[in-house]
């Protein structure tokens, strides 16, 4: 798939004149510069609105469908031509009204509803890809990026899950746990029966025993059992309703550990970055640019960071008051509820002796043949009861095997084997990026996702890079996983890269633009680059600049 022109007109800050993107079938490297407000992050935004009909603001959020046309003019029009391999496509999105036209080689596409058109874009233009994918590959801000070096390992394998298509295991492992918890309810229920067919057995049992000719009192004891079952049945309500009340506050007990558990985590992580600041001054000067430290001023940086340090095990040691405060309420409340599980279950086997009692007696009375009746009752049970233990054989195979699944599907199943497989692809990426770019550190992730970044001295911390060198290792790892990207979907052949260069000398952003426009040319791909400033034009294929003279986006080719 290739976008050859984008079309548009009355799309956010755009106006009413038609404006024109022509791509063309050769990839290119283009500059995009202009003011901020200028209407930049509208055009960034244009492929997904003619793709997928909606796209994100500044804070992340879905835009609303009636904020994309421009709120004066209304009316707001795309147009996308697109060529996948003979066939040229051609999309026409409306906003305000809304309405969505598709044309293949010059014919109209005749299918009743947006819904229905929407999944054939998506179907055979896209070949089925997800917008998340698309957004995150369309449009990447080294700005917004919440850096892979930084971020927790639980949060990179998030996005890895959703960049690579692994949520399907994800899913998986959610459907096998509800079958485990499900088949177990069902071999407890069963389990259940069982005990109330065996205490049915006896009472029949007992029953023909010291049968005769007359059963009476028989009604009067139907009854009083009846009476019996009422209160044991409202007894059962209040147990259940307040094992209930109890399982709701030990609920937010254990969401009150696991967010304290959080921040003692971030003062940990707080700590040890002030910890790292402070080994610097057991040296005479510093190591990088060899300043001595024994001046007033770094005095008071040392004291700053010893005061630092004291407020941050004090916040840990408050926190760790409060979750031991909390633990005691969870083991409480876990104390409560297993008594009134242990009730609720008394009062279940209490209320089935009472059923198997009450149908026994009825059995009898209703039977013209009493004796008869009550071997009837014993046969029927005692097949209920041999199918319910086959049934409950079965269910227990069924759950060997779910076990043996769950274990497939886990963290540390399928789906760490598929990380493993991509990890030293990514780091290889990695590396000849960095290479690429002349920088002298090298960085590696390891199977759990954990960033290693190292240079000649050994391991440093991401906390210890310049604003620059940062962004050049966030670079870095957005184009490993643009490469890879590449290579699982071909059809892409647009990205935009906002703020790329901001926080970079001009030898480092010269160097970066080179690489890109390499990449640009390697992976057959049109890369934007956005900045507010103009940048050396002789290193771009295109300079864009957006304006907003008049209260609306123009668009030049400079």
């Amino acid at each position: 798939m290739k976008i050859l022109k984008l079309e548009w007109r009355n799309i956010f800050s755009y106006g009413d004149d038609v404006t024109t993107i022509e791509f063309g079938e050769d990839s290119k490297l283009w500059q995009l510069s202009g003011r901020s407000g200028s209407g930049k992050s509208s055009l960034l935004s244009i492929p997904k609105l003619l793709f997928y009909g909606k796209t994100e603001g500044s804070d992340g959020r879905s835009v609303s469908v009636t904020a994309i046309a421009n709120r004066i003019n209304k009316k707001g029009w795309i147009r996308g031509t697109i060529k996948k391999g003979n066939d040229l496509y051609i999309i026409e999105r409306t906003f305000s009204p809304s309405g969505l036209v598709l044309f293949k080689n010059g014919e109209q596409i005749d299918k009743a509803g947006m819904k229905n058109i929407q999944d054939i874009i998506e179907d055979d233009v896209l070949d089925g890809m997800p917008y998340h994918i698309f957004a995150n590959v369309m449009t990447l801000s080294l700005n917004n990026f919440k850096s892979f070096i930084s971020m927790t390992p639980a949060d990179k394998r998030a996005i890895i899950d959703k960049i690579f298509s692994l949520e399907i295991i994800n899913k998986v492992y959610e459907l096998i746990k509800k079958d485990m918890k499900d088949l177990g309810n069902e071999i407890n229920s069963s389990n259940s029966q069982i005990f109330t067919l065996d205490q049915m057995l006896k009472t029949s049992t007992a029953e023909l025993e010291s049968l005769s000719s007359n059963q009476p009192g028989s009604k009067d004891k139907l009854s009083e059992i009846s009476a019996k079952l009422r209160k044991v049945s409202e007894l059962s309500q209040q147990q259940n309703a307040l094992y209930a009340e109890h399982y709701s506050k030990y609920n937010e007990l254990n969401l009150a550990q696991n967010q304290i558990n959080q921040i003692i985590y971030q003062k940990n992580v707080e700590l040890n970055t002030v910890q790292q600041k402070l080994n610097l001054f057991s040296q005479d000067k510093c190591p990088t640019c060899g300043t001595p430290f024994n001046t007033g001023d770094f005095d008071e940086l040392r004291q700053a960071l010893e005061d630092q340090k004291v407020n941050i095990l004090s916040d840990i040691d408050a926190q760790t008051a409060n979750l031991e405060k909390v633990k005691d309420a969870v083991l409480k409340y876990t104390s409560l509820l297993n008594e009134l599980n242990s009730n609720i279950q008394k009062i279940n086997t209490k209320y089935n002796e009472l059923v198997v009692e009450y149908k026994t007696i009825e059995a009898v009375l209703n039977s013209a043949n009493e004796a008869n009746s009550i071997k009837n009752i014993i046969k029927a049970t005692e097949e209920s009861k041999a199918a319910m233990e086959k049934s409950i054989d079965e269910s227990n195979r069924k759950m060997d095997i779910l076990n043996v699944m769950e274990e497939m599907y886990s963290v540390d199943g399928i789906k760490q084997e598929l990380m493993n497989n991509y990890i030293p692809t990514l780091n290889e990426e990695v590396a000849d990026t960095l290479s690429a770019l002349g920088f002298p550190y090298t960085l590696e992730f390891d199977s759990y996702f954990d960033a290693h970044l190292q240079d000649v001295t050994g391991e440093i911390t991401p906390q210890s890079l310049s604003t620059g060198e940062h962004k050049k290792v966030d670079l870095t790892v957005l184009c490993a996983i643009l490469k890879m990207l590449k290579r699982k979907y071909p059809q892409i052949n647009l990205v935009c890269l906002d703020e790329t260069v901001s926080s970079l000398d001009y030898e480092s952003s010269t160097d970066v633009i080179k690489y890109l426009k390499e990449l640009s040319k390697n992976m057959g791909m049109n890369i934007f680059i956005v900045s507010h400033t103009t940048l050396d034009e002789n290193l771009f294929d295109v300079h864009l600049s957006v304006e907003k003279p008049y209260g609306y986006s123009v668009l030049s080719v400079i």
